[in-house]
């Protein structure tokens, strides 16, 4: 009976052994489930609101990429530079064909100007400048600005541009090319500066005398032929003037010249002068009549 007990109890307990390590294998494991642990932390987290606290983010929490800042800066538009020149003058009066001829002592100062409107859209400044580009130099620096430092012309404003000259030690014609140019360098506009340096205290030639005229129809023209006498002794040509405009200069001891024009209803002005380094003598003065009505069509 002993032996029956003994073996009865070694079989419970190997089989109890058994039971125990079965069950050991379906134990849950201590780590929750996915979704438990989520609702634990979301649990946890109210809790701690709740209570004041801050909620620091979880160490596998997937932080969001947000896309990189594209913002560029707008590029400056560049001006337009432009100008209208709308006068020019020496010593402030007109610099035009008369001026050019009146003759300038030698190592005489003057001065040239120009007035110049701002058309574009740029602003101006220290940076334009009038500049020495060839021929005669007759100033001691090669560029001169338009305006003082610190100065503007905006667009639609004119401003006047003055350069300091004097004149060569010699007589006889000079000339010099000047430009206006814009702070990068563009050239916006070309001037011939032109004057003849004279003895002024010279005296002036005699104005011819004797002016006369012939003419004689041509195909749709007239050819109009002046004589005078020449009583100068001095003189270096003889200029030609029709109408106020000059026409032409013609050598020392001339007395005649031959003009070809359109036929017109009325009547055209000659001034013949005698010139020299001094200047022009007085003109003699012909007005040549009309031959449209003797002249066939």
């Amino acid at each position: 009976m002993k032996l029956k007990n003994r073996t009865f109890f070694t079989a419970l307990v190997l089989l109890l052994s058994i039971s125990l390590m079965v069950t050991a294998c379906n134990l849950p494991s201590s780590e929750p489930p996915t979704e438990v642990a989520g609702a634990i932390d979301t649990a946890v987290a109210a809790t701690l609101i709740a209570q004041g606290q801050q909620v620091q983010p979880s160490a596998t929490a997937v932080e969001k990429n947000e896309p990189a800042s594209t913002s560029t800066a707008t590029p400056a538009v560049a001006c337009d530079d432009k100008m209208n020149m709308t006068a020019w003058k020496r010593d402030n009066a007109v610099y035009d064909a008369k001026a050019v001829k009146t003759p300038l002592a030698p190592t005489s100062p003057f001065t040239m100007s120009w007035t110049f409107q701002n058309t574009g859209t740029c602003t101006w400044n220290a940076d334009y400048k009038m500049m020495y580009e060839s021929g005669d130099a007759m100033t001691q620096a090669s560029s001169y600005p338009i305006v003082s430092p610190g100065q503007t012309v905006a667009p639609g404003e004119s401003v006047t541009a003055k350069v300091d000259m004097i004149a060569p030690s010699k007589v006889g014609p000079y000339k010099a090319l000047w430009r206006l140019q814009s702070k990068t360098g563009s050239v916006l506009g070309t001037y011939d500066v032109e004057i003849t340096v004279g003895n002024t205290s010279a005296h002036g030639p005699a104005r011819p005398e004797d002016l006369t005229y012939t003419f004689e129809c041509t195909n749709g023209g007239i050819t109009i032929s002046l004589t005078w006498t020449d009583i100068a002794n001095n003189e270096d040509g003889y200029r030609i003037y029709r109408d106020g405009e000059q026409v032409k200069d013609i050598g020392a001891d001339s007395t005649s010249y031959t003009d070809s024009v359109a036929r017109i209803n009325g009547y055209y002005t000659y001034n013949i002068v005698a010139f020299n380094a001094s200047g022009e003598s007085q003109p003699a003065v012909m007005a040549a009549k009309n031959a449209q009505s003797v002249c066939t069509p």
